[in-house]
């Protein structure tokens, strides 16, 4: 069929199955390379192979949230590219002590979303860990069976 038929795709491969985002999603949260490092040696790979080293940090974080999920999910791994998201701070909340400006108040409603948001994490403390455990163990654990085998050791 001729190119740019309806219907027909022209994707060579589907991200899930593509070997660059496999090595992004494993640098990353394996070795825990930063973005610059992984973006770096791929590009490196890149030109040993011919190719053009056009991988930047933005890019390369781009395609770890967008296909990490669809890797995740061919793997049997259980993936949240949220939890890998930036958040961004514009402005720190504090600063030292030796800077002028005070840190700010809290108001009753600021108050209340950091009880929130603490709540929400030690709920997903153990879940993180189960996974954290998996990758790095090759062993599955229940959240309850990890957070009482902790509390033993």
């Amino acid at each position: 069929m001729p190119p740019g038929t309806p219907g027909v795709s022209t994707r060579k491969k589907l991200p899930e199955h593509d070997p660059e985002n496999h090595e992004i999603k494993h640098m990353r949260q394996i070795q825990h390379m930063s973005w610059s490092e992984i973006a770096r040696q791929l590009n490196e790979k890149r030109v040993q192979n011919g190719r053009a080293a056009t991988l930047t940090e933005a890019a390369v974080y781009g395609r770890f949230v967008r296909n990490g999920k669809r890797i995740a999910e061919a793997t049997g791994e259980d993936f949240n590219p949220s939890d890998y998201m930036h958040l961004k701070h514009p402005k720190p909340a504090a600063k030292s002590a030796r800077s002028a400006e005070a840190t700010p108040k809290f108001s009753e409603e600021m108050d209340e979303l950091l009880v929130r948001a603490v709540d929400v994490t030690r709920k997903r403390f153990w879940k993180h860990v189960a996974d954290e455990l998996q990758v790095t163990g090759g062993t599955y654990y229940s959240e309850a069976v990890l957070q009482k085998r902790f509390n033993t050791i």
